[in-house]
């Protein structure tokens, strides 16, 4: 029988389980970037001053804000920053263009956006066409007018712990494709995200052992016959 490997005491909640994690293995590496080792108290403490700096800026709990970035160090804080605040992260393709992410960012009612310099032009090809998007932070170079640069956040500032946030609460809003219609949002919750991601390990798992030795494979809910 497949046993977790991680204690069953970890919160529910994505910053809840970054802090914990973070208390229980410190210095251990939680995110490889840039040819740099992160650890988990290192990328803990930095979500909270992202959340602490967001929060000063006004975004609060079931508030939403776009992340609009390329994979890296950036997009894994902004996640976390976001959960520690009770935000939902509404998740943007750095490949989508002015119009598709002006259809979302309207569609959502999200009131800021994390971005790269390299994206900043097609956030300001819609900014003002959107009212409620009150917010826009930039990393990786020059904010410009109106914006606020991604690694001044929080800076001077105690990191926050997340409060209040339940496993039910919205953590990502991602949107389909739009081959057929509009994208159309998906509500995924922090307990999702969870056990999306127990289902992905347990797959893994089940997979590297043989079918003879994997009684679970024989089964209707076998976890490795889910797509995770």
């Amino acid at each position: 029988m497949w046993r977790s490997m991680e204690p069953t005491c970890l919160p529910m909640t994505l910053a809840g389980r970054l802090a914990a994690q973070a208390d229980r293995l410190g210095g251990r590496c939680f995110f490889h970037y840039g040819g740099v080792d992160h650890s988990y108290a290192a990328v803990a403490e930095r979500a909270g001053r992202v959340a602490a700096g967001l929060q000063a800026l006004g975004v609060s709990k079931g508030d939403r804000v776009a992340t609009y970035l390329p994979n890296g160090l950036p997009l894994v804080e902004s996640y976390f920053a976001l959960a520690t605040l009770g935000a939902g992260a509404v998740l943007l393709n750095p490949q989508l263009t002015p119009r598709e992410i002006g259809y979302i960012l309207e569609d959502s009612g999200a009131k800021g956006i994390i971005t790269h310099a390299s994206l900043l032009p097609n956030v300001r090809a819609v900014q003002g066409t959107l009212p409620a998007l009150r917010t826009v932070v930039v990393a990786g170079g020059a904010a410009g007018d109106g914006a606020v640069a991604f690694e001044a956040l929080g800076n001077g500032m105690q990191p926050l712990r997340e409060h209040g946030v339940n496993p039910e609460d919205e953590a990502w809003l991602a949107y389909t494709s739009g081959t057929t219609g509009k994208p159309k949002g998906a509500i995924l919750t922090h307990l999702n995200l969870r056990r999306s991601r127990t289902c992905c390990t347990r797959t893994r798992r089940c997979w590297r052992r043989p079918w003879s030795a994997c009684r679970t494979r024989r089964r209707a809910r076998c976890p490795a016959r889910t797509w995770c």
